[in-house]
């Protein structure tokens, strides 16, 4: 029993440690951040600011494209601590490979769909993901508790790349050289993350292994899926405004959605940091435990006062923010502040379900969400505008997370845990 205490003790202090470092990190990105977005969409302008958040936008979509599912599996193969040397070489391979095919994905889709301006700029935002196979290590910080060194790490070149913003708005520069700052942000990290490698001498084997890899890629595949769904089903907004609307409709709302992400950085914190947690409790048949409750209440209620904090000031802090040149901007967020709650939950509830091997059952959830997504947007635009996008992502994910899981029977049981745990409702 001490020893159980003792441990239990230590865990708390290298959450705590985690945590606190996250939220500096967070911390810092918010407040620099907020004063960065505010004088780009100043300079920019609606329509220039849609089109840059649009690039950035296509570039996470094919970022996480490029990742296929594949970091959540080595965060959890790493958890084993077995293998080490093959899990970082053939994690790197595959990673290289879906990131070069990314890029030729994208250039191809830049000179079919896209304006000669567009095109350009994908074409130079895509060579970022040539970075992509460096995050091996990020993974395997995040196995062994160390996420707050990748934080830092992020953190660094996150500042890099807000200061070259500036530098670009003084100097009044095209729209690339924004566009390549995403680039040079990810280079930096990159290089960081590599020292990190250098430095602690980590032993790699790059001889690629058929049963490592497999043993990435089989589960990888089903979250790959999963992930293609949920990037496309919360990048729909952005689709469907570059679609139906405007590129100034794509300012105001991307607008709203970028202050809106910044306050989204706590939930996303508590999951990322209990993952290994998680996957220990369900690993030694201890799922519905206390700590396990704890893990979803602490993400639901600080997401909540996150969320009454928006409704009340964020107006204001919008206003202050961009000025009245995004006006339109204000209802959008109004709406899309309650996808903070919802998220918080389902941030932890997927790290569940990963670990408890359910990665097939969350496909066809995403699935019901981007066709709900997809057809109140049709419903919605003609009658609403921009503010019909923002209801119809919320709409959407409420279905997703509060209505799928009661008509599958495996999921049902995780389903009423996690609802009984964020409704205080006691448990068996």
């Amino acid at each position: 029993m001490k020893f159980i205490t003792k441990s239990l003790s230590d865990y708390k202090k290298l959450f705590l440690k985690e945590v606190l470092v996250q939220i500096f990190e967070k911390t810092v990105r918010v407040f620099v951040g907020l004063f960065v977005i505010r004088e780009l969409s100043s300079y920019l302008g609606p329509s220039y600011f849609g089109i840059y958040n649009f690039i950035e936008s296509v570039y996470l979509i094919f970022l996480g494209i490029s990742i296929f599912g594949i970091d959540l599996i080595l965060v959890k193969l790493f958890t084993s601590k077995k293998k080490i040397n093959l899990l970082f070489g053939n994690g790197a391979l595959l990673l290289c490979v879906f990131s070069i095919s990314s890029i030729v994905i994208i250039v191809i889709m830049s000179f079919i769909f896209f304006d000669d301006q567009k095109s350009r700029l994908l074409i130079c935002v895509s060579s970022a993901l040539l970075f992509t196979p460096f995050s091996v290590v990020d993974y395997y910080l995040t196995s062994i508790n160390k996420i707050r060194v990748a934080s830092l790490y992020k953190l660094l070149a996150y500042l890099i790349k807000s200061s070259l913003f500036l530098f670009f708005v003084y100097y009044e520069l095209e729209l690339i050289f924004f566009v390549s700052a995403i680039i040079i942000e990810t280079l930096v990290l990159s290089i960081l993350l590599l020292s990190y490698f250098i430095r602690n001498k980590i032993k790699i084997s790059f001889k690629p292994n058929r049963a490592v890899m497999k043993e990435i890629l089989v589960p990888s595949f089903y979250v790959f899926l999963y992930s293609l769904g949920a990037i496309l089903y919360h990048r729909i907004d952005i689709i469907m405004i570059e679609i139906y609307l405007s590129d100034s409709d794509m300012g105001y709302y991307t607008a709203a959605l970028k202050f809106l992400m910044f306050f989204y950085f706590i939930p996303q914190i508590i999951s990322q940091t209990l993952f290994p947690r998680i996957i220990r409790n369900i690993n030694s048949n201890n799922y519905e435990s206390i700590s396990t409750k704890n893990m979803y209440r602490l993400s639901f209620f600080s997401s909540l006062f996150i969320f009454l904090i928006l409704i009340v000031l964020g107006d204001f802090m919008l206003l202050l923010l961009y000025g009245e040149l995004y006006l339109s901007s204000h209802t959008i967020l109004s709406i899309l502040a309650v996808n903070i709650i919802i998220e918080s939950i389902a941030n932890i509830n997927s790290k569940v379900l990963y670990s408890k091997n359910l990665e097939k059952k969350m496909l066809p959830r995403i699935f019901v969400g981007i066709l709900a997504n997809i057809s109140l947007n049709i419903t919605l635009i003609p009658l609403m505008g921009i503010n019909g996008v923002a209801l119809s992502t919320v709409i959407s994910i409420i279905i997703v997370e509060f209505f799928y899981d009661f008509f599958d029977p495996v999921l049902r049981d995780i389903h009423f845990f996690k609802l009984k745990s964020i409704f205080l409702i006691p448990t068996k």
